[in-house]
């Protein structure tokens, strides 16, 4: 047995760092990639806050909502920071099952491997996660400008084959022949996104029309694309060679990629978002919005197309290998481009007493080159304030990059000063049982 993990534990590294890397984002991301939009006031809702969205907040969410009412004219954002940790299926649980002493006592059972595989999944394990990180907002009246460091990275790791034969061993007889096609299928992007975004409010009588507000209003966003990178092939083989007498295995992955360090940015394009939002009945809101229209980026900057082989061989009873050779290349490509996802959001909030207010959203999100998922999301939200000074929020949201998301979360809003901290967690509101957390904490001046 000890030969047969020695094999596949060279069998797992073929790729070097490279693939270390991957396994590790795949079992484990870690970073600030997953927060799309979640800034301290909406991650407190879980996402629901396309009708209640005002002031900085509205420019990202709604741009209709810049002419709403709201009670600060003036609003300036400084710090707005999101992280997580999340993977891609295992819970706190599953790690203390399967990685530590207390959940298998050193050793997987039979049914401790069979589950681990089940997590994995036939298909591999698969990764995504969005950015939308706000760096500096601006609101005047109806006017806004706003600035987020936004990305994408999604992929597939096909290791269910490979993660078999290291749980239940592989029988290498003369013949042996392992190939594995694609078995990374990622892609990764990030950009600045710089949005001007304004409204118009038309004001009805109420007891002639029951609406009595409606607005509309639109984003302009530019995007200065900093990288993007793209698998287009990675294959591994491992063989026996000279009629069994030795082995031999090969790795081959190629990427197609644009960056900022050729001295210029890596892309640039343009994108539109529209809203429109109705009062009536003096505590119903209702919204509408869609943002990514027409939006793309076009990657000129320091294209290029990278190759990474790696390949060895050993004799059989000498596995520290012999004939070790491992290339990286780097061919200028061509200029191309990617468009963003589109997406449509459709929000629903009553004001049920004075200091409770109740909200829904459903959101959507339709396919572009970079690929964020289509499944819909639909969640509840709720903002609560025994004190002026003091909203409680709580929401949840099913669909979705994930499948549900808990969260929690509070404000200080003292004088010119607001701070919002938030916090959720995915797929269980029992964080022994959460597959990963979200955080936020939002700082503002507003007058």
């Amino acid at each position: 047995m000890r030969y047969k993990f020695n094999v596949i534990g060279r069998f797992m590294n073929v790729s070097g760092s490279i693939s270390k890397r991957i396994f590790l984002l795949a079992f484990l991301i870690t970073s600030m990639l997953q927060a799309q939009n979640m800034d301290g006031y909406s991650l407190g809702l879980a996402g629901n806050a396309n009708s209640m969205a005002r002031g900085i907040e509205a420019i990202f969410w709604n741009p209709a909502n810049l002419a709403m009412y709201r009670p600060n004219r003036v609003e300036i954002n400084f710090i707005a920071i999101n992280t997580s940790l999340s993977n891609s299926g295992f819970s706190l649980s599953d790690y203390n099952r399967f990685f530590s002493l207390e959940g298998h006592g050193g050793n997987w059972s039979d049914a401790d491997k069979n589950a681990l595989l089940s997590k994995v999944g036939p298909g591999g394990l698969h990764f995504g996660a969005g950015l939308s990180s706000n760096i500096f907002g601006l609101a005047i009246g109806s006017f806004g400008l706003g600035v987020q460091l936004i990305g994408n990275v999604s992929g597939r790791l096909s290791a269910n084959d490979a993660l078999r034969v290291f749980l239940f061993g592989e029988n290498f007889n003369k013949e042996y022949d392992f190939q594995e096609s694609q078995i990374v299928d990622g892609q990764l992007f990030s950009a600045a996104k710089v949005a001007f975004a304004t409204s118009h409010l038309f004001r009805l009588n109420r007891h002639k029309y029951w609406v009595s507000h409606i607005a509309v209003g639109f984003s302009l966003n530019y995007y200065a694309g900093l990288a993007y990178a793209q698998t287009l092939e990675s294959n591994v083989r491992v063989r026996r060679i000279n009629d069994g007498a030795g082995l031999a295995y090969q790795a081959v992955m190629r990427a197609q990629t644009a960056d900022i360090t050729g001295g210029s940015l890596a892309g640039s394009g343009f994108g539109l978002d529209l809203g429109a939002s109705i009062r009536f009945k003096r505590a119903w809101n209702f919204s509408f919005s869609v943002s990514n229209l027409f939006a793309a980026i076009n990657w000129t900057g320091n294209t290029r197309i990278l190759t990474y082989t790696r390949s060895d061989s050993a004799a059989v009873g000498d596995l520290s290998g012999v004939n070790l050779k491992e290339t990286n290349s780097y061919q200028a490509g061509d200029p191309f481009s990617t468009t963003l996802p589109a997406r449509m959001q459709l929000g629903l909030s009553l004001r049920l007493l004075r200091n409770l207010t109740l909200s829904t959203d459903w959101h959507q999100t339709f396919s572009g080159d970079i690929n964020t998922g289509t499944v819909s999301r639909f969640g509840f939200g709720v903002e609560y304030k025994p004190f002026a000074w003091l909203p409680l929020r709580s929401g949840v949201a099913l669909g979705g990059p994930g499948k549900s998301l808990w969260a929690v979360g509070a404000g200080i809003h003292a004088g010119i000063i607001n701070l919002d901290l938030s916090y959720a967690l995915i797929n269980s509101p029992v964080p022994m049982r959460a597959d990963g957390f979200y955080t936020a904490a939002t700082f503002k001046i507003a007058y």
